[in-house]
C-alpha cells in the first residue's frame, strides 16, 4: 500500500520516476495476490451463511466484552515482548533478497515460452480473447462490455513495464464486444486494429474511431482468406464472404470468423454468429478445429447440430456472464456440444488453452 501511494505521488512530478517506483509496488502487490488466490482456493476458505441480525448484535457485544475485559487487556504487554524483530542488518538483507527473487520470477513469467497461449478472459457476459504467440506477440480479439473487467484480466496476464498489443482485432461493434476496448486505446500502445466493416451507431463506437484516429493507429477492413502470419502458423479470415451491408438486419451474422492454427492444431473463433452464417462457412470452409470459441455465448440460436460436427472440437469454450439475463448459454446448445470437453467462463474464470503444435494444455483460473 505504501509504494502504490508513492506511485501516484510521484506521477504528479515525473512519469518516469513513477515508472521506477512501480517496479517496488508491482512486486508486493504481485506476492498479496498470489497468496490471497492460493489460500482462497482452498477447500472451504470462505462459507455463505444467512443470520439474523439479532445473532449479528449479539457477536458483536460479546467480541467487545472480550475485548473489554481488563486481564486480556494487561496480557497485551507480555505478549509484546516476546515478538523478536529482525536485526537491523538482517532485515534489509532479506528485504533485497526477497525482491530480487520475486522480480527474477516475475520476469520468467512473462518471457516467450515457445509455445502459443489462447485465453478466454472472464470479462462477464462479452468475449474478449488473448492470443500471446510463441515470440511473444500480443492479438486481442474483442474486450468485452467492461473495462474494468478487462482492465484486471490484462493486467494478471500482461507485465506493467510493456504495455504494447500488436493487434485489436474487433469482431462485430456490439458493446458486448467493443465497450471494453475503448480503454484499451487510451492506456496501452496498440499498433494496428482490424474490424469488420461494420459500422457502429454509438457513443461507444464513435470514441472508438475518435481514439484510433487521434492516435494514428494502422486500421484495416478484413477480408475473407486474409492472413496474418505467426511464426510457426497464422490467423485467417474465413466469414463473412461478402461486402457487409450498411444496415445489416443482424449484425451478429456479420462477425468477423477467424482460424487459428499453430503447427497441427487449430482454433475457431465464431463471434456472435447464428444458424445462417454457420450454413454459409459449411459450404465455402474445411471447418475441423481442436478449440472451439463457442458463438454467441452459447445461445440456442448458434452452434447447430450440423456446424459442431463440422468442427468436431475436442474442447469447447463459452464466454458468458454469470446469472446473465438471457439465459446463456441454452441447454440445447450445451447438449449439442456434449461429445467436447466443455469450459465456461462464468464457473471456471479465464480459460487458457497452451500448445506446443501438437498437444493441448487446458488451465482455468477456478
Amino acid at each position: 500500500m505504501l509504494t502504490s501511494s508513492l506511485v501516484a505521488v510521484l506521477d504528479l512530478f515525473s512519469g518516469a520516476l513513477a515508472q521506477a517506483a512501480g517496479w517496488l509496488a508491482w512486486l508486493w502487490l504481485s506476492y498479496l495476490i498470489e497468496v490471497v488466490e492460493l489460500f482462497s482456493a482452498v477447500p472451504l476458505a470462505s462459507l455463505s451463511v444467512d443470520v439474523e441480525p439479532a445473532w449479528v448484535w449479539l457477536y458483536y457485544l460479546a467480541l467487545a466484552g472480550l475485548v473489554l475485559v481488563p486481564h486480556r487487556l494487561r496480557s497485551i504487554p507480555s505478549f509484546v515482548s516476546r515478538v523478536r524483530m529482525p536485526s537491523a542488518t538482517g532485515g534489509p538483507t532479506i528485504v533485497i533478497l526477497v525482491a530480487l527473487a520475486l522480480a527474477v520470477w516475475g520476469l520468467a513469467l512473462v518471457t516467450p515460452d515457445g509455445r502459443l497461449h489462447v485465453t478466454f478472459l472472464d470479462v462477464g457476459q462479452g468475449d474478449a480473447v488473448l492470443i500471446q504467440t510463441p515470440s511473444g506477440h500480443r492479438i486481442l480479439v474483442d474486450g468485452g462490455p467492461s473495462p474494468e473487467a478487462l482492465g484486471v484480466e490484462l493486467g494478471k496476464r500482461l507485465p506493467f513495464w510493456d504495455r504494447s498489443i500488436d493487434l485489436i482485432i474487433l469482431t462485430h461493434p456490439q458493446e458486448d464486444h467493443l465497450a471494453g476496448l475503448v480503454d484499451v486505446l487510451r492506456r496501452h500502445e496498440v499498433r494496428r486494429v482490424l474490424e469488420s466493416g461494420l459500422e457502429g451507431s454509438t457513443p461507444t463506437y464513435s470514441e472508438w474511431r475518435r481514439l484510433i484516429q487521434q492516435k494514428g493507429i494502422e486500421r484495416s477492413v478484413a477480408r475473407q482468406g486474409q492472413e496474418i502470419a505467426l511464426g510457426g502458423g497464422g490467423l485467417r479470415v474465413l466469414y463473412p464472404a461478402e461486402a457487409t451491408p450498411a444496415s445489416p438486419s443482424d449484425a451478429n451474422d456479420y462477425s468477423l470468423v477467424l482460424s487459428l492454427a499453430y503447427g497441427s492444431v487449430s482454433f475457431l473463433l465464431t463471434g456472435d454468429i447464428g444458424e445462417e452464417a454457420e450454413k454459409a462457412l459449411m459450404r465455402s470452409e474445411e471447418l475441423d478445429s481442436d478449440v472451439l470459441k463457442v458463438a454467441h455465448h452459447g445461445s440456442a440460436s448458434s452452434s447447430s447440430q450440423a456446424f459442431v460436427d463440422a468442427v468436431s472440437p475436442a474442447v469447447a469454450v463459452i464466454s458468458v456472464g454469470n446469472n446473465n439475463p438471457f439465459g446463456h448459454p441454452s441447454p440445447a446448445t450445451l447438449e449439442r456440444l456434449g461429445q467436447a470437453r466443455l469450459f465456461r467462463t462464468d464457473e471456471q474464470g479465464a480459460v487458457e488453452v497452451t500448445t506446443d503444435g501438437r498437444r493441448l494444455w487446458v488451465r482455468t483460473e477456478r
